[in-house]
């Protein structure tokens, strides 16, 4: 089982957000089973490879870009976000999956709604298609 913990450091506008394995690792550290930061809960469908999605399987902890349109569809916005899956480990190409994300900054959370469609992408690749579910403070 993974367990969260989060250390924030405010330099600027960094933010630093750790998610560790082991409990028995980090004993001097306060860890929970949530997030005591905002998280959003999602539900992933990660794209097969001939879709042009990832060639490999994604471990939880997975980071990477959320991208979302505003509600306008004006401006598009790429935010790096850190899963924590539910019920596995991995996630294979063509694979589907709920997560539990953590933004690295607390703007897009600010910014998110329930129900929002979003795409996970590295770099210009799009890896995963997904959903917001719920938004948890």
């Amino acid at each position: 089982m993974w367990y969260y913990y989060a250390e924030v450091a405010y330099n600027s506008t960094i933010i630093i957000l750790y998610t560790i394995g082991a409990k028995s690792m980090f004993e001097n550290h306060p860890i929970t089973e949530k997030p005591d930061t905002e998280s959003i809960e999602v539900s992933l469908h990660f794209r097969d490879t001939n879709e042009g999605g990832r060639n490999s399987s994604v471990k939880s902890g997975y980071r990477t870009q959320f991208h979302f349109v505003s509600d306008e569809g004006l401006d598009s916005n790429d935010w790096t976000i850190a899963l924590q899956f539910e019920g596995t480990d991995w996630v294979h190409p063509g694979g589907s999956v709920q997560a539990n994300g953590i933004f690295l900054c607390a703007e897009p959370f600010q910014r998110v709604r329930a129900h929002m469609r979003f795409q996970l992408r590295e770099g210009q690749k799009i890896v995963a298609d997904g959903e917001v579910l719920s938004k948890y403070l």
